[in-house]
């Protein structure tokens, strides 16, 4: 299956859509590999031997669920929704765009028009900084049962147009049913900064809900449990393709071997996904660490809503997870597997950072900790690598490594990596 795309060479964002998918997915694994060549010299196993069979995304297209955009008028002052073309701050109308879920094309198109009327607010002139409208951030749910069935979307404006922001906020939600909030965020900064992160309040809900539910299942077939029912707030990361990143939440839980008596330790965790996937498999004491306020206040209300055991706490994993360590240190005594086997505590860690990956730090932290296994999911093969390289330093080697297509389209991947 392969697609063209009107938007295509101007955007530049997903440059392998013209390609059959089987030959994108090709060539990701074939780029993991030659970033893994790389650690041959300090990995136990051929690096072709470490890699299993990439994992497709559930869909080609229309899996994009969350989306930000710039706003901005054209040169006739019509509405432009889209991107920047590449290496310039030309905004490209992205309208169709066919790797959106088809739920957010809708909402698009219908505030493309909206905009165009005299009660809409006015659009953000980057260069002379007049102007109002000058992001917007949609959303839309998924679930293994229904797909994509409800929407929401954030205003991000740079002065507070408060009449014409909010015709515009009551008009979408007259003319899109599926619609569940509009929420507002004033951002008058300069920069490309989507948010404003130094402004309080951070958001202010125009109408309904002010966070957006999804509901994924992490468990290992044929058994499938529960599913898990996870919010994130406007202002919390969620994962742009959650069909594809719920294979891979799912392949970090198999990666730590659940069995009874684990305590398990959730890094950059997010809202949660994770961590609760961790607790419902039967880890115990799960504890997630996260730099967003708001997603560890999402986290704790999804632990609540799903009935599962967890704690989480805010702030920078190399300033918090010193602290963990010394208590887990006291808490749980060096054991060996078998005898000549190095000593471990009865404990887990599942790390999932940005694309800069992990400060050394914290993997020195990990190596004081000694935990049995570690799962690392990557955005970003190049800091994995360089990761990589610094735990085998530390003692772990990677055992089994896995490419999830979260982005298909583009050259883009996520891995999942087990290390003991």
């Amino acid at each position: 299956m392969s697609s063209t795309c009107p938007h295509l060479e101007p955007c530049g964002s997903c440059p392998l859509l013209p390609l059959p998918y089987e030959e994108q997915l090709a060539r990701k694994q074939a780029h993991l590999l030659g970033e893994l060549e790389g650690l041959a010299y300090l990995i136990s196993q051929p690096p072709q031997d470490l890699l299993a069979p990439p994992v497709a995304a559930p869909q080609a297209l229309g899996y994009r669920h969350s989306v930000k955009l710039v706003v901005a008028p054209s040169s006739q002052g019509e509405p432009l929704i889209g991107l920047y073309r590449p290496g310039t701050h030309s905004v490209i109308d992205t309208a169709g765009c066919p790797v959106q879920a088809p739920l957010l094309n809708l909402l698009l198109d219908e505030l493309r028009t909206l905009l165009r009327t005299p009660h809409a607010p006015s659009l953000y002139h980057e260069a002379t900084r007049a102007g109002a409208l000058r992001y917007v951030v949609a959303r839309s749910s998924w679930s293994h049962e229904g797909g994509s069935s409800h929407v929401h979307l954030t205003l991000i404006s740079a002065q507070e147009e408060r009449e014409a922001l909010s015709w515009l906020a009551l008009a979408l939600k007259e003319r899109l049913p599926w619609l569940t909030g509009v929420a507002l965020h004033i951002n008058a900064s300069g920069g490309n900064a989507i948010f404003d992160w130094s402004s309080r309040p951070l958001m202010r809900p125009l109408w309904g809900e002010a966070h957006l539910t999804s509901h994924i299942n992490t468990s290992p077939p044929p058994s499938l449990g529960r599913s898990l029912t996870l919010k994130a707030s406007a202002e919390s990361f969620s994962q742009v393709n959650p069909a594809a990143a719920s294979l891979a939440y799912r392949a970090v839980v198999e990666a730590l071997e659940p069995h009874e008596g684990l305590r398990a330790l959730d890094l950059y965790c997010g809202v949660g996904s994770i961590s609760l996937a961790l607790a419902q498999a039967g880890f115990k004491g799960v504890v997630g660490l996260e730099e967003s306020p708001s997603s560890v206040r999402d986290a704790q209300d999804n632990a609540l809503t799903n009935g599962l055991e967890a704690h989480f706490e805010a702030g920078l994993t190399e300033a918090l997870l010193p602290a963990w360590v010394d208590r887990l240190c006291d808490e749980l005594p060096l054991v060996s597997a078998e005898e000549g086997a190095p000593a471990r505590r009865a404990v887990v860690v599942s790390l999932n950072p940005s694309r800069r990956g992990c400060q050394a730090s914290v993997l020195d932290e990990l190596a004081r900790l000694s935990p049995q296994r570690l799962a690392y999911m990557s955005c970003h093969p190049r800091s994995l690598m360089r990761d990589l390289k610094r735990l085998a330093k530390r003692g772990y080697q990677p055992t089994r490594l896995q490419l999830f297509d979260l982005f298909p389209g583009t050259p883009h991947y996520e891995v999942v990596c087990a290390l003991s």
